[in-house]
């Protein structure tokens, strides 16, 4: 139950946050920017977390580092403010 509401909120509120920190107007220009970055990482992430296992023995370190980067990104997102209208040129 949880999991469906955690899940099924994640896309329209991550798309609804995109387009309210940046605009509309450029949201297909910011997001073709950082879906690189996110696929990335995305990518990576579960080989790293593997390598960590291996050598480790245990996936409890990894899986509270990955737990304290989500709680980082949230803070940051949480503090961060829009970026000022630049003035339009005519």
């Amino acid at each position: 139950f949880l999991y469906g509401f955690g899940f099924g909120g994640t896309i329209p509120l991550s798309e609804s946050l995109w387009a309210a920190y940046f605009g509309r107007k450029h949201i297909g220009a910011i997001r073709g920017l950082s879906a690189p970055i996110s696929a990335l990482g995305t990518s990576i992430g579960p080989v790293l977390v593997g390598f960590w296992f291996d050598y480790s023995q245990s996936y409890t370190t990894p899986f509270v580092a990955i737990g304290l980067a989500y709680a980082t990104a949230g803070l940051f997102i949480g503090i961060s403010r829009k970026p000022s209208q630049s003035p339009k040129s005519a």
